[in-house]
């Protein structure tokens, strides 16, 4: 069972293979899991799989702010891929047993942790495996079997890689997947920078794979073509209202031996010396496309209009206390600002008020932008006001976290 822990607020993992450092927590053996099968059996697992979450998210509870359940568990046929076993080890119904007893182990350990409910690719059974038993299910029926099931989660985990579409199938894929009310959050994405050969001169029947992989609705590797990739994946997705978050798998190229030879080799917005990619520069520009900051002034009333992305807005003016103020998307609001002196020697309760108008759009002569940072996963908004004299702003838009 693999229980991925995010740890310092739910802001996306940004793992470098090449150097981890660490060891994923692992359960006890189980000699019986080849023995599932039997009721008896499956029992007894689940009380020990119990145990073990519950432990773990009770040693970490207030240090990680949300637990991944295993991925790909809607796949039972991935054992036979992996070469695991040679039939499929659990039943879906299984699956989702698993997945209700992890989730109430970590709420009962933790009641304030996010859960993410974790799955796989789009497809159940790409072109590659077609010859494997129809026994897997899709994100969109695992999560519906779920959400049926009564299993407690709070966003769904979703892998978006292009063997499996292209950024506009994901969009409309993501939509459907949001629709049962639970933010979506994309644990795996990556788009390879050059044609994997070693990895498909290492499979048992090479040409098969190379005409797999030529089959692919984006089938061109290059660093151009990554860039573009990530591109309209993170645009598109990051237009989506039920989108928590996205999550490169590689952020750095894999040296050579590392992992063994992997078919996401060099999905790395930077190269293995460490250079930033194209992609990397694109994701650097969409974000800065995506930040707002400046200085501006209120107009003689003391009102101030603003034109940005909805999300929590803090306000900061010189001597007063921060203001945090929630602008929801598509709806155009109003607000009366009460700042609070900060408090010094001299410092008395006066307050003052001033107005914040996000309707007055037409005295915006051009929308604010910005430099900003290179924060890569996932996108982040940061859009800040300063109001009465000379007013500061920034924002920053909330968006929420192997292959």
């Amino acid at each position: 069972m693999d229980i991925c822990a995010c740890g310092g607020g739910f802001h996306g993992l940004l793992l470098d293979w090449n150097s981890l450092g660490w060891a994923p927590p692992q359960p006890p053996s189980y000699s019986g899991f080849d023995k599932i099968s039997d009721p008896a059996a499956f029992e007894q697992y689940k009380h020990f799989l119990y145990e073990f979450v519950f432990q773990l998210a009770s040693h970490y509870r207030g240090k990680f702010s949300g637990y991944r359940t295993q991925l790909e568990v809607n796949w039972p046929s991935v054992v036979i891929r992996t070469g695991v076993a040679k039939a499929p080890v659990w039943t879906i119904q299984q699956a989702v047993e698993v997945e209700k007893v992890v989730s109430k182990a970590v709420r009962d350990a933790d009641p304030k942790a996010i859960i993410i409910l974790a799955t796989s690719g789009a497809e159940p059974v790409d072109a590659q495996h077609s010859h494997l038993p129809n026994v897997d299910l899709d994100p969109i029926g695992f999560t519906r079997l779920c959400v049926k099931s009564g299993v407690d989660f709070d966003m769904v985990a979703l892998e978006v890689y292009p063997m499996e579409g292209s950024p506009a199938f994901f969009y409309y894929y993501v939509k459907r997947l949001a629709a049962f009310g639970k933010p979506v959050f994309v644990n795996e994405s990556g788009y390879p920078s050059s044609r994997p050969n070693d990895w498909i001169k290492s499979q048992p029947n090479p040409q098969a794979v190379a005409d797999w992989v030529t089959s692919w609705k984006w089938h061109v590797f290059d660093e151009h073509t990554q860039a573009l990739w990530c591109k309209y994946l993170f645009t598109l997705l990051f237009g989506l209202k039920g989108v928590a978050g996205v999550n490169l798998w590689l952020v750095r190229d894999l040296e050579d031996g590392v992992m063994g030879v992997l078919l996401f080799k060099n999905m790395g917005v930077y190269d293995v010396n460490g250079h930033l990619k194209e992609s990397g520069v694109v994701l650097r520009n969409l974000i800065m496309n995506f930040t707002t900051d400046g200085t501006t002034t209120t107009d003689v009333d003391g009102r101030l209009a603003l034109r940005g992305f909805a999300g929590n807005y803090t306000v900061n003016v010189e001597g007063y206390e921060p203001f945090i103020l929630h602008v929801p998307e598509a709806v155009t609001i109003n607000s009366t600002i009460t700042l609070i002196p900060k408090k010094t020697q001299l410092s008395t309760t006066t307050t003052t008020s001033t107005s914040l108008s996000t309707t007055a759009i037409s005295q915006q002569t051009a929308p604010f932008e910005g430099p900003t940072g290179l924060y890569l996963i996932p996108l982040a908004v940061v859009f800040m006001a300063l109001v009465v004299a000379t007013v500061l702003w920034s924002r920053r838009k909330k968006r929420t976290s192997k292959r």
